[in-house]
């Protein structure tokens, strides 16, 4: 980093708050998770308690160096800190899920991840648009009246399943591997991003004229039949075009119907693959 010691007179106070209280950060996380990325020279910068408090206050100004420590925490990019207010987002994440009761906000894990998985597919789509690459999407199409085991039925054929697959398949890693791939070829970007499995274990998006992209959790708790039940979910909300959805253990009670409908239609996608992959009875949305 050629610009560690510059200093950016218009980097804006109230965004950089606004960045890490819209990630639910006290700045004793900010400064324990600087503390935690790489350091050396060229690298991530420690961050003092005083010196962020200041930075919030437009008593001080930090560095290039710092602002790309802080976007690194923050999951945003480094010219956020140089708007006059918050971006407005082009595409609104809905939340979705079983648990009517719980209310309590998402863990900065879960948000940072959600952030970077908007960021991510939203660059690629704009990769995509900018380069004019044809980009086919043969995603298959379903509505909620339809029988769960239909969909799924005509989503294996079109996914290619077939007993002879199955059988390449000797443990539960390498059927969520070429399940990921199997739904990356028809046009679908795949992330994996850490989650609290406790909060979010999917989510998918697909906004006007771009790629549509699923997100599932890579946290080290979550298992392989975790990771293969969440990809089918997500993609199941492909399937009637749904944008914007992330599918929480929180909720606030929305869409319960479409969710158990999705759930069933996981379910009976892996009702073809051996008992060490199926997540169905594992899954708690």
């Amino acid at each position: 980093m050629g610009t560690t010691g510059l200093v950016h007179k218009w980097a804006e106070p109230s965004m950089l708050r606004w960045a890490r209280v819209r990630l639910h950060l006290d700045p004793p996380d900010v400064i324990d998770r600087a503390g935690k990325l790489p350091g050396g020279p060229g690298a991530y910068r420690a961050i003092a308690a005083d010196t962020l408090a200041a930075w919030e206050a437009g008593e001080a100004r930090p560095t290039m160096a710092d602002m790309e420590t802080l976007a690194t925490i923050y999951a945003c990019p480094v010219g956020y800190f140089f708007l006059a207010e918050p971006p407005s987002e082009s595409q609104e994440l809905s939340f979705r899920g079983l648990h009517r009761a719980r209310t309590d906000p998402l863990s900065p894990v879960t948000l940072a991840s959600i952030e970077r998985f908007r960021f991510l597919a939203a660059w690629f789509g704009n990769v995509v648009q900018d380069l004019e690459i044809d980009w086919p999407v043969t995603v298959g199409s379903a509505h909620l009246g339809e029988a769960p085991a239909d969909v799924a039925r005509r989503e294996r054929e079109r996914l290619g399943f077939s007993p002879a697959v199955r059988s390449g398949w000797p443990d539960a890693n390498l059927a969520f591997s070429w399940w990921r791939r199997a739904v990356e070829r028809l046009g679908v970007f795949v992330f994996e991003l850490r989650l609290d499995p406790r909060e979010v274990r999917g989510a998918a998006l697909w906004a006007s004229g771009r790629p549509p992209c699923i997100l599932v959790n890579r946290h080290d708790a979550e298992s392989a039949a975790g990771r293969l039940f969440s990809l089918l979910h997500e993609y199941a909300h492909l399937t009637m075009a749904r944008a914007g959805c992330v599918c929480d253990l929180r909720g606030a009670g929305l869409d319960t119907e479409m969710e158990t409908w999705v759930n069933d239609i996981a379910a009976k996608t892996t009702t073809s693959t051996p008992p060490s992959t199926r997540a169905g009875s594992t899954s708690t949305r």
